[in-house]
């Protein structure tokens, strides 16, 4: 029975059962009720007396999510193919995975994956599998996506080579009453799977080519026309307006020049958080963008033919007032009551030019103030929590700090006892949560330093205040007027538009998949003494970086050539580091994401100052021994199996009205990864390093080890923040090590150029 014939009986008449199982294996091995919903064909699972096996290409069985083929044994078991010893041998082969001497399961040739339930998905058939840019890829799991578009009747998908060595995949596609435009197609694929499994054309058919046997005859079909998809290797400069200005974007914040308009965004060591500035930049230029036209459209000429003029979101533009709902993230921190929740506040650093002064900086100041609503926010407790609120009229002042007459010595330890100062001066109740500082050094010039509460802000924030604030004061210093651009969505209408997403049901779908993920097992890392963590007080830092070659091997080689995005291929290093140290098969990491995903329409925040991160758990099967190119195919997978990049976790756990449902979802985080992204080269802004922290040290550390990845200046900077109390620096410095030594097996695998033959599959 075909997946449309299914779904097509199960609308008519209800139930309707799906049988799955080969004749070898006496017909019957699986049941699953069918669904009528979009989605890959579920098998269910085995009934009884027959075992079901998902594994890799060296007979392991595949974690959760993770494709493999499916092989079956058990009593219903044939003994063979009549007089074909060889094709017995070749499909029925022994099981090792069952306890009976002498037997055996039968190789079905089906691609599969377990989903959360502990159900089979039915992908494609194992020679639907091809090799493109060195990642298998299951032809049959981008049809099964592109088939459940309503319209979408049928669909075929097939690699074709318009020149040797360029491999692309094309969709045939016959639509169905509805139609469906090529945008909308690719919007539908990139919901669900990474851009490289995306094809780079859709073609319309009014029927696919069949078999005698009634499937589809790929061989049958023809290719696109190839004038249309032979691109150009040189640069190509821009042509049009809209080109120009995207193409002198891409090369601000990805530091390349010259650019060309068929260059690929993610090739040219773009990732998520570097679409978002582009995002924001363009608005300022008064283009309109999504996140994900970037990810959709990843070359300028591409991108240029969906850019907008006038913005699609009504943002409001003058000073916002009233309640704003707090974020999961912002509950997460406020409900664990911290001691002196007050003092957690990063700062940064600038040294401005001869020019600028104190005055010209605190107009500046004022002028962010009123661009960013955030800065007004206040918090107070109440008997049914925790209450956040816009305070009228509030604004940022500019405090001077003369240290002028102190020697350099005595100059350097006052100013770091300045910033610290400021970090404890806050109040969440009556404000300040923003505070700033004019450093004037003598003779070493000066420092402007801004500290903002981390419950206004996240690192993209961070990006998006410091940039406006240094623009500002370029433009007041040369006698213009501050151009900050248009507000996009206020930090209220944001919060207001996924509460009501949440409550009423849009989540749903994810719920089960939370559940049964929380339910699970938090495996112990490695520990040197079985104690709580203690404070922040308490805590070290161990450092680490990687070479710049590397790094940019890291950055483009891995993350463009292969098509892998940055997170899984650190993820995969950090899993095999601490699996390793920890002697299990299984990590769960707690993995921190920028949380700007568009989950619901007619909003923008690219340029809105607030904590939107998220936090989810995240557990990683990893096999010692694993070469590095299948251990960061199975952690991509196991990335991919996350539905939405994780953003509906915090909010399911948080803000969902069922109190037994955000139970369900607690679970204990011991590890944190947070990947950063790539700090624009150039600029003059710094994180402050004082030895004094963000936050106080009496405020009991939220987890037993923090990981933290950024790139600065060409380099992978990698801080293990830890427990004394828990770990010794020494035994964090042997994980630190381990990581980098398989990074640099990851980055070598990826960056492998023989081809077929490169490992990294």
């Amino acid at each position: 029975m075909t997946p449309d014939l299914a779904r097509e009986l199960t609308r008519r008449a209800s139930p309707v059962w799906n049988v799955y199982g080969p004749t070898e294996t006496t017909i019957w091995s699986a049941l699953s009720r069918v669904d009528p919903g979009p989605g890959p064909v579920r098998l269910g699972r085995g009934i009884a007396n027959t075992q079901l096996y998902v594994v890799d290409n060296n007979l392991r069985q595949t974690p959760v999510g993770v494709p493999g083929e499916l092989y079956i044994g058990g009593a219903g078991l044939a003994r063979g193919y009549l007089n074909r010893p060889e094709l017995t041998a070749e499909r029925f082969v022994p099981d090792p995975f069952s306890a009976v001497p002498g037997a055996r399961m039968y190789r079905a040739g089906d691609l599969v994956r377990w989903d959360a339930n502990g159900a089979l998905e039915f992908l494609g058939r194992i020679d639907h599998q091809v090799k493109i840019r060195g990642f298998r890829i299951e032809l049959g799991e981008i049809e099964a996506v592109l088939s459940s578009h309503p319209g979408v009747r049928a669909c075929a998908v097939v690699v074709w080579e318009p020149v040797p060595g360029d491999s692309r995949l094309v969709a045939h596609v016959v639509p169905g009453e509805r139609g469906c435009t090529d945008d909308a197609l690719r919007e539908h694929l990139g919901a669900a799977l990474p851009a490289y499994m995306v094809p780079s054309r859709f073609v319309r058919r009014t029927a696919l080519p069949l078999s005698p046997a009634g499937k589809v005859d790929r061989k049958a079909l023809p290719p696109p026309d190839v004038t249309r998809d032979v691109v150009e290797a040189s640069t190509v400069a821009p042509r049009t307006e809209f080109e120009r200005v995207l193409a002198e974007l891409w090369s601000a914040v990805l530091q390349r020049s010259p650019l060309g308009i068929h260059d690929n965004f993610f090739s040219l060591g773009g990732d998520s958080i570097l679409a978002l500035q582009v995002i924001g930049r363009a608005k300022r230029a008064g283009l309109h963008l999504t996140a994900r036209d970037m990810f959709t459209h990843q070359t300028v000429a591409e991108l240029a033919l969906v850019v907008r003029r006038d913005s699609a979101v009504l943002a409001e533009q003058g000073a916002v007032v009233g309640t704003v709902p707090l974020t999961p993230i912002q509950l997460w921190f406020l409900d664990g009551d911290p001691v002196d929740a007050h003092h957690y506040c990063p700062a940064m650093r600038w040294t401005p030019p001869p020019a600028l002064s104190p005055e010209i900086a605190a107009e500046a100041l004022r002028i962010v103030a009123e661009q960013h609503d955030a800065v007004r926010l206040r918090y107070r407790r109440t008997e049914s929590g925790w209450v956040q609120e816009h305070e009228a009229g509030a604004t940022v002042a500019l405090e001077r700090v003369d240290l002028s007459p102190l020697d350099r010595s005595a100059r350097d330890a006052a100013a770091v006892e300045a910033v610290a100062r400021l970090q404890r001066g806050m109040n969440l109740e009556s404000g300040p949560i923003c505070r700033a500082a004019w450093l004037d050094l003598g003779e070493g010039g000066a420092q402007l330093v801004l500290v903002l509460h981390h419950l206004i802000t996240d690192g993209m924030s961070w990006r998006i205040v410091c940039e406006d604030l240094q623009r500002a004061c370029e433009a007041l210093l040369a006698g213009r007027t501050p151009e900050l651009g248009p507000k996009t969505t206020s930090l209220r209408q944001w919060s207001e538009r996924l509460h009501a997403f949440v409550a009423g049901g849009g989540l749903t779908p994810e719920l089960a998949y939370w559940q049964a993920q929380c339910a699970r097992r938090i495996p112990p890392i490695v520990r040197d003494r079985d104690c709580a963590p203690g404070t922040f007080g308490d805590s070290r830092t161990v450092e680490v970086e990687l070479a710049p070659a590397d790094t940019s091997a890291l950055l483009r080689a891995v993350g463009s050539r292969q098509g892998t995005e940055i997170d899984a291929v650190l993820l995969a290093a950090l899993a095999s580091a601490l699996s390793a140290a920890s002697a299990t098969d299984t990590v769960c990491v707690a993995l921190q994401h920028h949380g700007r995903e568009p989950v619901v329409a007619d909003v923008d925040v690219s340029r809105t100052l607030g904590w939107f991160s998220t936090l989810f758990p995240l557990w990683l099967s990893v096999q010692q021994g694993r070469d590095p190119a299948a251990l960061l195919n199975d952690v991509r997978e196991q990335l991919r199996a996350v539905p939405g990049r994780g953003l509906g976790y915090g909010w399911l756990r948080y803000a969902h009205p069922d109190a037994h449902v955000r139970a369900s979802l607690a679970v204990p985080m011991p590890v944190v990864f947070n990947y950063l992204g790539q700090y624009e080269a150039g600029s003059p802004w710094t994180f402050d390093g004082t030895a004094h922290s963000s936050i106080s040290p009496n405020t009991a550390l939220f987890h037993e080890l923090v990981v933290s990845c950024i790139v600065v200046d060409g380099r992978l900077r990698l801080a293990w923040s830890f427990s004394r109390a828990v770990h010794e620096a020494s035994t964090i410095e042997r994980i630190a090590g381990a990581f980098l030594s398989s990074l640099r097996r990851l980055i070598a695998c990826c960056s492998s150029a023989d081809g077929e033959d490169a490992p990294c599959n």
